[in-house]
């Protein structure tokens, strides 16, 4: 079972050597990650698998970031048209909204300052 699975991970090339297929099925990557917790080293489950260490550890950045979930279709094609626009309206909503962020972070800085000062300024009159 585990050649079978390690021998479909890979493509071979016409002089027979082993050659890194160009892309995995998310099954296939959720079990090489899973396989690298158990494993002793990154390198033994590179050198199994016919991977690099590069993919492997993009893969577990992907993994561990999904914040932007690629939008693929089920062939692996991207998606085009209404879904793309969607995305990159939304990023461009996403841009604005921390803009507003920051700005209304320095409008609440500000006045806490001015507080502040009157704050100070009531006390040396004696009146806080």
């Amino acid at each position: 079972m585990l050649a079978q699975v390690s021998a479909s991970m890979r493509a071979t090339h016409r002089s027979g050597s082993a050659m890194a297929k160009k892309r995995y099925a998310p099954e296939e990557v959720a079990r090489v990650l899973a396989e690298i917790d158990t494993a002793e080293t990154i390198a033994a489950v590179c050198r199994k698998y016919g991977v690099s260490k590069a993919t492997i550890y993009r893969w577990r950045k992907q993994e561990a970031s999904p914040a932007e979930p690629a939008l693929t279709a089920p062939q692996g094609r991207q998606l085009e048209g209404a879904a793309t626009g969607d995305l990159n309206s939304m990023q461009t909503k996403l841009r604005e909204l921390e803009a507003e962020n920051d700005r209304l972070k320095e409008i609440v800085a500000s006045q806490l300052v001015e507080i502040d000062i009157l704050q100070d300024a009531l006390r040396d009159e004696g009146t806080w």
